[in-house]
């Protein structure tokens, strides 16, 4: 019987441990990848941990004036910006992240190396929400490709700057935004379920109030689901303004019109990206009505009638007719340039009324293009009642109206767009919107790939006419009409046809234009007031901030530059980039002037890598249906590139290492399909025993090789001087690189009571200093700071000498001329040192500078100006006591005892609290008997007493 029992026994216990095995194979084959993603990614920063502060924490940290009240300063972090300093310059609005940090100093105060944890952390939750988001939007027949994809990215050693750097927690925590937002609208497109879309909101609002780095996921989430589920165009409509909602209170675009030019651009780019990939039912035009159409713009049966016996032409009847319509285009633009009033106003009716005589399969593209050459027309003649005008669009509105589905969406969108651009004056809009929606129609032609050259010569012809010299408006006109011509022209038959025509229509009327004087018509009629008020009005925000202005070392290359030259630059930018993100080595903590310089577009460098970027956007375009996964990798990176590119941003040091964090998404999955893809590998496996071994050799490299270099950057960023000395010699020829590793030498000196090591620390910070003159000669600040540590180091020629400098580069900067003055009273030499006192007061008064001027006039015993320039100081600071104190020394060396006591009556009215001042007071009442000084000698026994006495036993 125990034998029996013993037996049953074994057996449930090898049951058991079956069970076991199961239940834990199970959960590694459920969250294996998962928990191998996260931990990766928390071990390879582990070593930051026990990191100090570094570059620019001290914005989040570090008794930072909100984060320091922990939570019960949340409530204000809601409504103050994200900056702020002393001279009144502000900018962003991040309270999310600024609340992170609220929110750890409640319960572990200042501590560098708690906020380097929760860094680590919040980047492996990252790391994971990314591997199971595009695991959700790519689905199981891709699992291998977003485990290989997820792990590149969490390696790449392109992140440390996010990681290691604590204020960059901004970056983690509004990609994460964004990729919740992500994964709930993937969750509403499969379920269609509502609750998801208020959650996508939240999500992405989360992450916008993080930072707005995150805008082009404004772009990527409708492309995602366009690209990889089945959704119909109102459906992503419908993302795309939930999106785009909290975008316009937040975008970083003052005006008004500017805001909605933006937005409405996105939305048409969402749309095309969505026409693209899912393509346009051909038959719709049969919706449309013709006698609809004609009973807008005709007004008669007969010639409704006569209109319609035309219909039926043969197709090259119709290009017969288009070709004459388009050379009186050419005309027309030709006697526009000119200035003939009377030709350029008979062509323009001509061309309107010949538009009702072709094929009705090509009234509409046709007519779109006329409109918008009508527009044109009108902005530039600024024609009366351009509000009026905007009914041109109503056809359209009326046609989208009898069409269905999403022809119906498209046009009345479409209308709505032109109206909205014509009311708010933004023509280039309007050029833009009308472009894109010919390009729809266009890439719905099955010659496409024979039109598509075209388009790019022409239009790199149409970019080359106006870099020359051709008038802005005038290329925008010809782009629009190479559109249009290659929207019309679809039978490959025509091919050498059309490049005559479109080459005698567009580019010689265009090379004519170069040499005739841009002479505007005699039409002066003009009605502005109310587009103008609107295009002046600043758009909506949560709260007021005012930027600082950048120097030059930090954007040599503004958004007020030439196009030409913030495209140049852009291109030697992308180029450092593209080189970074396949080789991370060497980074480094700025880059900025001279590393980054400006440059002309017009040169081999630039065009080479423009073409190059080119032609990663034609393979995005080519593999758009064939395989989407290339397309989507190629404009997540292009995209997110773009937007903080020079074209588009102004930001402080041109390019920076944590830009790539969201370039780095389409990078890795384009890596880790083309590696699958190359070695034949399945794409669905289950482990990674499925992989090839030259696959699991690569990918071995790849992880070694990423995890090395993460590791010992995270070193790297040990503190301050640490980084700034390992990089310096990466980005040796920037200036302001230089500038802040001589910044912070010279603050650690401060930090050390050794005089020896004091003096290394600062001449040390002297020599970066001079280097980034070198660089740079005209960098004030690098001028000022080195002139401030040369007398630290008791150089005071050399300091006298360089502030002197620092006046030659910005004279209205007021600091160095009240140095100077100092050193000069130091040499007993205060006749020279009030012209530099009387100029800083000048430039920016302040209250020290006016009581040492005084101080000098008084020790030349010029007693008047002293008083003077007191008496000046209490107008412009009424409300402190040291002009007062100052004039009653004065009137105490004068003799006249009674000004001076009523002098310190006042000082004592501003400050209570000065025991000099107090004992003073005191001495004279009780000199004279005076009750007064009963009341004196009770507050002197309330203040702390200090080293020096009153003002009449100083000597």
């Amino acid at each position: 019987m125990s034998k029996q029992k013993e037996i049953q026994q074994k057996k449930v216990s090898k049951s058991n441990t079956k069970e076991t095995q199961k239940n834990s194979e199970g959960f590694l084959a459920k969250y294996g990848f998962s928990l191998f993603i996260f931990l990766i990614s928390f071990l390879v920063y582990a070593n930051s941990i026990p990191n100090d502060y570094n570059l620019d924490d001290e914005l989040v940290t570090q008794n930072h004036r909100l984060t320091a009240g922990g939570i019960s300063a949340i409530p204000d972090i809601f409504t103050e910006p994200y900056y702020k300093d002393k001279l009144g310059y502000s900018y962003e609005y991040r309270p999310m992240v600024l609340v992170s940090f609220a929110i750890e100093h409640e319960f572990f105060g200042d501590n560098p190396h708690v906020s380097h944890f929760f860094n680590v952390l919040l980047y492996a939750l990252l790391c994971l929400t990314l591997y199971r988001v595009i695991n959700r939007l790519l689905g199981t027949d891709y699992s291998m490709i977003t485990f290989v994809a997820a792990t590149i990215f969490a390696l790449h050693p392109i992140h440390t700057e996010v990681v290691a750097s604590i204020k960059s927690r901004d970056e983690i925590l509004s990609l994460l935004g964004a990729l919740l937002a992500l994964r709930y609208a993937l969750k509403f497109n499969e379920t269609k379920k509502w609750i998801y879309v208020p959650c996508m909101f939240i999500a992405f609002v989360f992450g916008l109030l993080s930072k707005l780095t995150i805008t082009p996921f404004l772009i990527f989430i409708p492309m995602a689901i366009a690209f990889f589920r089945t959704t119909s165009l109102k459906e992503m409509l419908l993302l795309s303004i939930g999106l785009a909602f909290p975008l316009f209170f937040l975008v970083n675009i003052n005006l008004l019109k500017d805001r909605v030019q933006f937005l409405m651009g996105v939305l048409v780019l969402n749309c095309v990206l969505f026409i693209l990939k899912n393509g346009v039912s051909g038959n719709w035009l049969k919706h449309f009505s013709v006698k609809g159409f004609l009973g807008i713009y005709l007004s008669n049966a007969k010639s409704y009638a006569s209109s319609i016996s035309f219909r039926n032409f043969y197709q090259w009847q119709s290009i017969l007719l288009s070709i004459i319509i388009l050379g009186l285009a050419g005309l027309n633009y030709f006697y526009f340039i000119a200035g003939n009033n009377g030709l350029f106003l008979g062509t323009l009716f001509i061309i309107g009324f010949s538009l009702l005589w072709l094929n009705w399969e090509w009234k509409l593209i046709v007519g779109i293009g006329y409109l918008s050459m009508l527009l044109f027309y009108l902005f530039n003649l600024q024609l009366p009642h351009r509000l009026a005008l905007s009914i041109l669009p109503f056809p359209l509105l009326y046609f989208g109206l009898r069409s269905k589905g999403i022809q119906r969406i498209l046009l009345i969108a479409f209308a709505i767009g032109l109206t909205t651009l014509w009311t708010i004056q933004r023509y280039d809009g309007v050029i833009v919107l009308v472009g894109a929606m010919l390009v729809l129609f266009y890439f719905q032609t099955k010659t496409a790939k024979y039109q598509l050259p075209i388009l790019i010569v022409i239009a790199i012809g149409q970019t080359v006419l106006f870099f020359l010299g051709t008038e802005k408006n005038i290329f925008y006109f010809n782009f629009l009409i190479v559109f249009l011509f290659l929207s019309y022209f679809s039978e490959k038959n025509y091919r050498i046809a059309i490049i005559g025509v479109l080459a005698f229509v567009l580019l010689i009327p265009s090379l004519i234009s170069i040499k005739v004087a841009q002479q505007p018509l005699h039409i002066q009629l003009q009605d502005t007031h109310i587009v103008g008020k609107l295009s002046s009005t600043n758009g909506p925000t949560i709260i007021a901030y005012t930027n600082r202005p950048l120097n030059f070392v930090e954007i040599p290359v503004g958004l007020n530059e030439p196009l030409a030259i913030r495209l140049g630059t852009g291109m030697d930018i992308f180029a450092k980039y593209l080189k970074l993100i396949f080789a991370p080595y060497p980074m480094s903590f700025y880059y900025g002037y001279k590393y980054i310089d400006a440059l002309n577009f017009w040169n081999a460098y630039p065009i080479a890598i423009f073409l190059m970027h080119l032609l990663i956007a034609g393979l995005g375009l080519y593999f758009l249906r064939k395989r989407p996964i290339i397309s989507f990798s190629i404009f997540v990176y292009l995209i997110s590139l773009a937007s903080v590119s020079t074209v588009v941003s102004a930001l402080p040091g041109m390019m920076a290492d944590r830009y790539l964090l969201i370039p780095s998404i389409g990078f890795s999955i384009l890596v880790s399909y083309l590696l699958l893809l190359l070695s034949k590998n399945p794409f669905n496996g289950k482990s990674l025993n499925e992989f090839s071994l030259p696959l699991k050799a690569i990918l071995l490299l790849i992880c070694i090789a990423y995890s090395g270099v993460t590791i010992a950057r995270n070193f790297d960023w040990k503190d301050r001087v640490t980084l700034f000395s390992k990089d310096i010699e990466n980005v040796s020829n920037s200036a302001q690189a230089r500038n802040l590793y001589a910044v912070h030498l010279a603050l650690k000196a401060g930090t050390t009571s050794n005089t020896s090591e004091q003096t290394k620390w600062r001449e040390d910070a002297c020599v970066q200093f001079k280097k980034a003159l070198d660089i740079y000669p005209e960098f004030m600040n690098a001028s000022f700071d080195l002139g401030r540590t040369l007398v630290q180091l008791n150089r005071y020629d050399e300091a006298m000498a360089e502030f002197k400098n620092t006046i030659r580069i910005k004279p209205t900067f007021s600091e160095p001329y009240s140095n100077i003055a100092v050193l000069l009273d130091a040499q007993n030499k205060f006749a020279e040192a009030i012209p530099y006192y009387k100029k800083a007061i000048e430039i920016r008064p302040k209250l020290m500078v006016y009581a040492n001027l005084s101080f000098d006039y008084f020790r030349l015993n010029d007693f008047e100006n002293s008083l003077a320039v007191s008496r000046d100081a209490s107008k412009d600071f009424p409300n402190a006591y040291q002009p007062y104190f100052n004039m009653a020394k004065v009137f105490m060396r004068m003799g006249a005892r009674d000004s001076a006591i009523a002098n310190f009556e006042k000082a004592y009215k501003y400050n209570e609290n000065d025991y000099s001042l107090v004992s003073t007071l005191y001495a004279m009442y009780a000199e004279r008997n005076d009750p007064r000084a009963s009341y004196f000698g009770e507050r002197l026994k309330l203040l702390p007493k200090p080293q020096t006495g009153n003002f009449i036993n100083q000597k």
